[in-house]
């Protein structure tokens, strides 16, 4: 699992928003319910490439093992969100993408392989991004490599990192 450093551009993604420690795999759960309903999201770039799961942490989660997670699609503005979903920004800038392979069942040893082994290792520093209030920001990138329940299944993951 050797990451790939790239700059990319900002962009918007609205969806459904989770806040807690997903003890009882309630992300899991959220997908299925966003999958339900992704289609009524207004301005979403069309041809719709990816869906995306966004993870970050704002000031005021203090407790331990809290963050927030939002299911999205990309959007060209972040105008007209539906009543109970979320907009969001992801910033422009430098990201390590690793590729997590296989079923979702083995997502927490990839992110416990990238936090504890790789991001030490390659010396990368996440980037804190204090033009908006986000801390430990990455995001999940669902492209047409990814399959429900299939060892063949693919996906990225975008670390923010320091330039």
């Amino acid at each position: 699992m050797n990451p790939k450093i790239v700059t990319k551009d900002s962009i918007y993604v609205v969806g459904v928003e989770y806040v807690g420690e997903n003890k009882n795999d309630e992300i899991k759960e959220m997908w299925g319910q966003f999958n339900a309903i992704m289609k009524t999201i207004p301005n979403q770039q069309v041809p719709m490439k990816a869906c995306y799961g966004v993870c970050y942490m704002l000031p005021e989660d203090t407790n331990p093992g809290t963050f927030r997670y939002i299911a999205g699609v990309e959007t060209k503005i972040l105008d007209d969100i539906p009543q109970g979903m979320k907009g969001i920004t992801i910033p422009a800038g430098k990201y390590a993408v690793f590729t997590h392979k296989g079923k979702l069942d083995t997502l927490h040893q990839t992110y416990a392989d990238i936090y504890q082994k790789w991001i030490p290792e390659m010396k990368l520093v996440p980037r804190s991004l204090p033009d908006i209030p986000f801390q430990n920001l990455d995001y999940e990138y669902y492209d047409e490599r990814f399959m429900v329940d299939d060892d063949n299944s693919e996906f990225d993951i975008c670390i923010a990192i320091k330039d």
